[in-house]
């Protein structure tokens, strides 16, 4: 597949991503199927236990991308939301927080603990972080751009680049946003799911996911 029919699919995807989300809070209803944003995805990304994770990343070196946590109903922002203040943003749930908090705790006992932990500027984004690993660096290409779509290639290019460039033993995990996460890797993550990607040929391509926090 050449990189204008790449770019298409990529950009269908998020369209698609973009279109669910607005039909339900905050992602995509239980009623509606995913097969459009599964069309033309690369290979199959294995649905696993974090217990299954933590053995096959074994060998460290990942790029985990992991989606906020549940949040409270809504979807996007308010209008005229502010980054320096939670209140007005659409923020994680009590439900989400907990959720958070046992993700991290799951990881933790699985013997998951990332090298590194990044996080966007949002709060349900820094709060997930927060809760779940205890510490994070604040880092722009993990900013939100749902309803500006054309943002994408600019995002998806800065995580790439820093995949490329990350030499550490261990893991690094992304809290970011749903559409920075099907941007980046053709994926739809469940809010508080992790998607587990690795260089390949020059890009990202996910190939296990897991929702840590789940019941």
């Amino acid at each position: 597949m050449n990189e204008r029919s790449t770019g298409q699919r990529r950009t269908l995807l998020l369209h698609g991503a973009t279109l669910l989300g607005g039909l339900a809070a905050g992602g995509v209803s239980a009623g509606w199927p995913r097969t459009a944003l599964a069309q033309g995805a690369p290979a199959a990304v294995q649905r696993v236990t974090v217990k299954d994770a933590a053995q096959q990343l074994a060998g460290g070196g990942w790029i985990l991308m992991m989606r906020h946590e549940q949040t409270v109903p809504g979807v996007g922002d308010p209008p005229n939301f502010s980054l320096d203040d939670c209140a007005t943003q659409r923020n994680l749930s009590d439900a989400g927080r907990a959720r958070a908090r046992r993700a991290g705790e799951a990881m933790r006992a699985a013997g998951l603990v990332p090298a590194v932990v990044r996080a966007g500027r949002w709060c349900r984004v820094r709060e997930t972080a927060e809760l779940a690993f205890g510490r994070f660096e604040t880092w722009t290409a993990l900013d939100s751009f749902f309803g500006q779509s054309e943002r994408a290639g600019a995002h998806r290019e800065r995580v790439i680049d820093f995949a490329r460039s990350y030499a550490g033993s261990g893991h690094a995990m992304l809290v970011t946003h749903q559409v920075n996460i099907t941007g980046a890797l053709e994926v739809y993550p469940e809010m508080g799911e992790v998607i587990a990607a690795r260089l390949e040929q020059g890009t990202l391509r996910a190939r296990l996911r897991f929702v840590p926090g789940a019941d």
